[in-house]
């Protein structure tokens, strides 16, 4: 018998690219199972590799219980039938180039899975987004400053900060102490989800991902990087209305260093968002005077809370 018999899954509670997790029940406590296909060579522990890394994270962060999840147990199934339903979020082999097809299809075709099992959350973001006061989405954005944080302070980069990436659990609790400042909970404290995209330093990365620590790169840029879900604006609609992606750099011949920071790698793309939020005005979840000190200070978290707050 397969160790996750053990467990009854409820229901499904989230898909991506990678993995499914599942809502399951064992001892009559709840627990969220992530199932994600994987190859054999992936099997032997290694810092290489996606599971791997997300299992070293989960143990590093346990000691911010508040703020990341519990990784209660893990193990991998040598004879697994999951099926990684692509229908659900509208995906196709062919929506990629050639080397990722094969790579993906190898996945497929794998009779080799990873399982985790962690603690569960009230609900996320994304569920609750649309119901907040702008006070409370400005308080609740402070928090999730504020786990990014902890999380770039220890040398992590999460690289996918989204709005059902970011879980909230209930609380009785008024105010959370964030360095000097008492925040207001609005009944909620932020729980970081989806370990898949870790990457640190100490692990062995992929030219691509070197690049990213030699590029300065905090995940608040990651964060305007999202358009699923985003935390801070709705650059689709108007994408869509207006018929623009990227900003012929020409057009914009304004002056845009009083918004940028003074590290210069990366400022090409922040000053698209600046254009495209100054000429197109897309609905903005936070006021745009306070995207422009995240912006100004994009690679200060620490700063950006203090601004906040």
């Amino acid at each position: 018998m397969d160790k996750n018999d053990k467990y009854k899954i409820i229901k499904e509670i989230g898909i991506g690219l990678m993995g499914t997790v599942y809502l399951v029940e064992k001892s009559n406590n709840k627990y969220a199972m992530k199932i994600e296909k994987i190859l054999k060579k992936q099997c032997v522990e290694s810092l290489k590799y996606d599971i791997w890394r997300e299992i070293e994270f989960s143990n590093t962060m346990s000691k911010y219980p508040n703020h990341f999840m519990k990784l209660y147990d893990h193990w991998i199934n040598k004879d697994c039938n999951h099926i990684q339903n692509w229908n659900k979020i509208g995906m196709k082999l062919e929506f990629f180039n050639k080397s990722a097809q094969k790579y993906y299809k190898s996945l497929i075709d794998s009779s080799y899975c990873s399982i985790k099992v962690y603690s569960i959350v009230d609900t996320t973001l994304k569920n609750i987004a649309n119901k907040l006061t702008k006070e409370e989405y400005n308080d609740i954005f402070i928090q999730c400053l504020y786990v990014m944080y902890l999380c770039n302070k220890s040398g992590y980069l999460h690289r996918d900060w989204k709005m059902d990436n970011i879980g909230l659990n209930k609380t009785e609790n008024k105010y959370i102490d964030i360095f000097d400042f008492k925040v207001k909970t609005h009944g909620y404290i932020v729980v970081l989800l989806d370990y898949g995209a870790i990457i640190h330093k100490k692990y062995i990365l992929s030219a691509y991902e070197k690049k990213i620590f030699t590029s300065k790169l905090t995940d608040l840029f990651f964060m305007f990087d999202r358009y699923k879900y985003n935390m801070i604006y709705n650059f689709k609609k108007v994408e869509r209305k207006h018929g623009i992606n990227n900003i012929d750099p020409i057009k914009i011949n304004e002056n845009m260093d009083k918004y940028l920071p003074k590290f210069n790698d990366n400022n090409k793309v922040l000053e698209q968002y600046i254009y495209k939020i100054k000429h197109y005005k897309p609905d903005l979840l936070l006021p745009e005077q306070t995207i422009e000190q995240l912006i100004k200070n994009i690679y200060n978290i620490k700063r950006c809370i203090k601004l906040l707050c």
